[in-house]
């Protein structure tokens, strides 16, 4: 009995003292990117050869990645030139997931006289912005395959120009 008494003693004791936890501010996440023109740039983390030949790309680790315009149409897709490695590409959209804050878009692309680039993005966005890194891989029908990461921040600049994608 004495027993039960010190363990109730020390529940309330323990109950009654310190502070409660603190309760973080629920982050909101945008439901879906603002469509509109965006800006892209951001930088190569890693280019590596898959085939032990000589990556066949400009791309250098560390080096900045050149700014590309494009819009976001009102239903929320986004133009392929925001994400592609080389601007000559021919994309298409094998997956695309952009909603509630996460992107994850997958790129199935043709590079001429090449071959194939696989490009995986994800990351997150807000109303008006987006953080992704980007995942390429090579299967080109020679040699200079490579994997490259590119982390690229995008902004919302303004409308679309008239008559383009958005």
């Amino acid at each position: 009995m004495r027993m039960l008494g010190i363990i109730g003693i020390a529940a309330l004791a323990s109950a009654c003292g310190g502070e409660a936890p603190q309760q973080k501010p629920a982050e909101t996440k945008a439901a879906a990117l603002q469509p509109g023109e965006y800006e892209v740039a951001g930088t190569v983390k890693e280019v590596r050869s898959t085939d032990s030949s000589t990556p066949a790309t400009p791309l250098k680790a560390g080096a900045s990645v050149a700014a590309v315009r494009a819009c976001i149409a009102p239903d929320g897709k986004l133009d392929h030139k925001l994400l592609a490695e080389n601007p000559g590409d021919k994309c298409r959209e094998d997956t695309s997931f952009v909603r509630n804050g996460r992107i994850n878009v997958q790129l199935n692309c043709q590079r001429s006289g090449k071959g194939g680039v696989m490009q995986l993005a994800n990351g997150t966005f807000k109303e008006d912005s987006f953080e992704i890194e980007v995942l390429s891989n090579t299967y080109f029908s020679g040699e200079g395959d490579y994997s490259a990461t590119r982390a690229l921040t995008g902004r919302r600049v303004g409308d679309c120009p008239a008559g383009t994608q958005g």
